[in-house]
């Protein structure tokens, strides 16, 4: 009887080790493919940024004069030379959760969403209280029309800051805009306003927002107080709709031509300047901003058949 007990102990004890081996070898197995397909991604994204940069920036120059140089070839839309140099950055300094931000924001730019998404995560884990990321993440979501996901991001920053205007402004203000649910959105920008009365957004926020409502007279007055507070605010482009919206082609043209002489070169921008030469009858001018607005951007759709179009009626 004794050696049947024993035979039956070591069996149980073999099938237990079986198991603990086959446990700790699927644990294993998990983790490498883990690493490996973290290795392939940063691969990927290596191979990426090397097949379209054309930079001639030194990468050894000093960490802060590289930052620089990425902020101005981001102005410039180089976006693939400024993550280059970013990446470069992080060989240096790998928890800088400013460059991992910066990354982000310029994937966005870039309209590679997916890359963006994964950086601003990547700099929350690093900095979980940081108000501000949660907000840029907000920003993104509503980029990718994820309203539920960017409407819990900018949430999510104002437990951290309640505040925190630009959130309210720039986050929930335009959110609320996009979906179409103006009460909500006006709420939001006066909400920006009373936190902060010179709240370049806050104002901006508004003009858009009574734009769209065909308010006019308010939106034009929400757009100049915009412009006493910021010069070179990216307002302009508002205000050039505006102007279209209502019959003002030549109006239009001089705050859309100066928000390309005094701010960036925008995609949006030149489409909009194209509308705008077009209706006064500006037509070749029109066309090279409608060209310029497809080379900026030839996957958007809106620009590229408005080019279309454009042709048809007007053919060299």
């Amino acid at each position: 009887m004794k050696n049947i007990i024993d035979r039956k102990a070591e069996i149980v004890f073999g099938f237990i080790v079986l198991a603990v081996f086959i446990a700790l070898t699927w644990v294993t197995i998990q983790n490498i493919d883990t690493l490996q397909t973290a290795q392939n991604q940063k691969t990927i994204d290596e191979a990426s940024i090397q097949e379209t940069t054309k930079t001639t920036i030194d990468l050894t120059l000093p960490t802060e004069t590289l930052f620089t140089e990425a902020q101005k070839l981001f102005t410039a839309g180089e976006y693939a030379d400024t993550i280059a140099i970013y990446i470069e950055i992080l060989t240096r300094d790998p928890e800088n959760v400013n460059v991992h931000q910066q990354i982000a924001h310029t994937y966005r730019y870039w309209n590679k969403y997916e890359q963006s998404e994964e950086w601003f995560l990547k700099a929350i884990r690093l900095d979980p209280n940081n108000a501000f990321l949660h907000t840029d993440l907000g920003k993104l979501y509503r980029n990718m029309g994820e309203y539920e996901k960017a409407e819990a991001a900018f949430h999510d920053s104002l437990a951290i800051n309640p505040n925190d205007d630009t959130t309210y402004s720039y986050g929930l203000g335009y959110l609320y805009f996009e979906k179409q649910e103006y009460e909500k959105s006006e709420e939001m920008f006066k909400k920006a306003l009373e936190i902060n009365p010179q709240s370049e957004i806050g104002h901006a926020g508004l003009a858009d927002l009574y734009r769209e409502m065909k308010r006019y007279e308010e939106s034009e007055a929400m757009y100049k107080a915009t412009f006493q507070l910021n010069l070179n605010s990216e307002a302009y482009l508002g205000l050039g709709w505006l102007y279209i919206q209502q019959g003002r082609f030549e109006e239009a043209i001089v705050p859309l031509e100066a928000f390309l002489k005094n701010i960036r070169e925008k995609g949006e921008v030149y489409y909009t300047l194209g509308r705008a030469y077009e209706g006064s009858g500006r037509v070749e001018d029109a066309r090279r901003a409608f060209i310029r607005a497809v080379e900026l951007n030839p996957d958007n759709t809106n620009f590229t058949s408005a080019l279309e179009t454009f042709t048809q009626l007007h053919p060299l």
